[in-house]
């Protein structure tokens, strides 16, 4: 009769522990598989398309001075 008052603890714990590292691991093979499926990828995409569009417009000081105090946030 005891194990019947614990059936729930033990499906649930484990397979909240299971679901999260699931979550993570997909997450990082989509990220690295397919970038422009998830937000990082598209954020990376667009940073290097503005500096590139920065560079061109002579604005390459500025660009790269922003780029170096956004490394830190990466």
């Amino acid at each position: 009769m005891e194990w019947r008052d614990s059936f729930l603890d033990l499906v649930l714990i484990p397979l909240s522990l299971l679901l999260p590292m699931a979550y993570h691991a997909w997450l990082w093979r989509e990220v690295r598989l397919r970038p422009l499926r998830t937000a990082v990828g598209i954020n990376a995409a667009t940073r290097r398309l503005w500096a590139i569009g920065m560079m061109k417009v002579r604005y390459a000081t500025v660009t790269l001075r922003m780029r170096r105090g956004a490394a830190h946030c990466l």
